[in-house]
């Protein structure tokens, strides 16, 4: 029968093109179903992982392996280029199940890393937080970090299986994040949403408050805003992304222009899909001026009406008054 034991002063294994090197001898059983290894420890750029355990030889090749230490997420970047990441990750947990459909238990936690994608206009910074693995279940525990400006927390759990996501239910809670897209927009946002759903078929729902709001534009800018499509032909990793948003806003709210300075409301529901959103509601002018034919007027009321919700047509209704003098 087959079978043997040795000691390996030095190995170099390569996730993605990047080396990982033994810092120290290792021993190493085996027969004719199973590899058992003691004492490996991996390097190399910011990652130090302890590995002991078994590792199957037969057809299913079940695995018992101890994993602990701190890997650099940069090697998420290496194996996923669509993505970008920094920062570290500790690890402590077992592998067991096969090589084929492993089962991940333990914990992970993330120590000032950020995370960005491809075709996303923002990215997350110092996140911290602990990821629960056990067996497909992943739980998210006082997870947070910075956005464009604002913090962001993270909490509940997905169900994995091989590389897509079968379902989630994350909670999510944003304050002060500011937003600076498209040109001339300036606002501050916070509130809850909960993404739920499969990796093929997101949904992001909640409620969002506009904390503070400039858009200093012309006119048919601002409607050209509230009507417009996503014609990129670029795929946007957002694009199946459903939505069912509410946003409102009743202070700070300012549109302004060469023509116009208006203080508003905003009351409006958001659903569709990221790539075809649709919008129902309406913005109110509270109050304001508006300069039409050399004369300011005086807005005494204002709306803008979306009612269709197939799709994003605005109705404009403004009345403003004036004293006009020979």
């Amino acid at each position: 029968r087959l079978r043997g034991n040795g000691r390996i002063d030095s190995a170099e294994v390569r996730v993605q093109q990047t080396p990982l090197r033994t810092t120290n001898p290792f021993t190493f059983d085996f027969d004719a179903e199973r590899l058992a290894v003691t004492g490996v420890t991996l390097s190399g750029q910011a990652t130090e992982v302890n590995l002991a355990g078994t590792i199957g030889l037969v057809q299913r090749a079940p695995l018992n392996l101890d994993v602990s230490g701190r890997l650099d997420l940069g090697l998420l970047s290496a194996a996923y280029p669509d993505w970008s990441s920094t920062g570290a990750v500790n690890v402590e947990g077992r592998i067991g199940g096969t090589v084929q459909d492993p089962d991940l238990r333990g914990l992970a936690h993330l120590a000032n890393a950020s995370l960005g994608r491809r075709g996303l206009f923002t990215s997350l910074s110092n996140l911290n937080g602990d990821f629960f693995f056990d067996q497909n279940r992943v739980t998210l525990n006082n997870v947070d970090g910075k956005v464009s400006g604002g913090v962001v927390r993270a909490q509940g759990n997905a169900v994995l299986q091989r590389e897509s996501i079968q379902a989630m239910n994350i909670r999510i809670e944003t304050d002060a994040v500011r937003v600076r897209y498209p040109e001339g927009l300036r606002a501050i946002i916070g509130g809850t949403m909960v993404l739920r759903g499969t990796s093929t078929s997101p949904i992001l729902e909640g409620n969002l408050q506009i904390q503070s709001l400039a858009y200093r534009s012309s006119f048919e800018e601002f409607l050209a805003l509230l009507t417009k499509r996503n014609i990129s032909t670029e795929p946007s990793p957002l694009a199946r992304l459903g939505l069912a948003m509410h946003v409102e806003g009743s202070r700070n709210i300012i549109i302004q222009n060469q023509l116009a300075d208006v203080e508003a409301r905003i009351d409006v529901d958001i659903k569709g899909t990221a790539a075809d959103p649709s919008l129902t509601g309406h913005i109110e002018a509270s109050g304001g001026t508006l300069l039409f034919q050399g004369n300011r007027y005086r807005i005494t009321r204002g709306n803008i009406d979306f009612v269709d919700p197939q799709r994003i047509e605005p109705v404009v209704d403004v009345q403003a008054e004036s004293e006009v003098r020979d």
